[in-house]
């Protein structure tokens, strides 16, 4: 049996709760927890809702590392490597520099401007762009296959670095 637990600020939480209830479908299975990724203690939060530490966990941390700052991105991987289940995994996207670059464009300014949140942590991913992720991941307490993967970067296949998934545990959803 896998729990799901699904994290995002108050106001998009409440958002999705809103769309859920007028859609008709069923979320019984799914745990939402409201967070402020750069204040809440993200354990804490999960804790409080049900949520395991001593289960294997898959951690889909996706849209979120964008909005924060390196110091909020590195201190929640901090923290994901030291309390979760020695074998879960996190899987996060890290935007590009050229890509956030589309928030100058009008079409990205409206959507800042709907989340009222600035973008902030990003790298520069071109030439080298293996040599500048691994020396990211490299300055935290995990490895490439260990606890952590990123996901396909600029059309690469990087399956290979794809651990086996859990079937029994929890999905943690940012």
């Amino acid at each position: 049996k896998v729990t799901f637990f699904e994290l995002d600020q108050p106001d998009v939480q409440a958002h999705k709760l809103e769309t859920l209830a007028n859609s008709n479908r069923s979320s019984y299975h799914v745990y939402f927890v409201s967070v402020d990724f750069t204040r809440d203690r993200i354990f804490e939060k999960l804790t409080e809702t049900g949520y395991d530490p001593a289960k294997k966990t898959l951690f889909l941390w996706e849209g979120v590392t964008l909005y924060l700052s390196e110091t909020e991105v590195r201190k929640i991987m901090r923290s994901v490597s030291a309390q979760a289940f020695k074998d879960s995994i996190l899987l996060a996207d890290i935007y590009a520099i050229r890509m956030l670059n589309i928030g100058k464009s009008a079409a990205g300014k409206y959507v800042v401007g709907y989340t009222g949140e600035e973008f902030g942590f990003r790298l520069a991913l071109t030439e080298g762009w293996e040599d500048t992720l691994s020396e990211f991941i490299g300055s935290k307490p995990m490895d490439f296959g260990d606890v952590f993967l990123w996901a396909v970067i600029k059309g690469k296949d990087l399956s290979w670095w794809l651990p086996k998934l859990p079937t029994k545990g929890s999905l943690a959803c940012c």
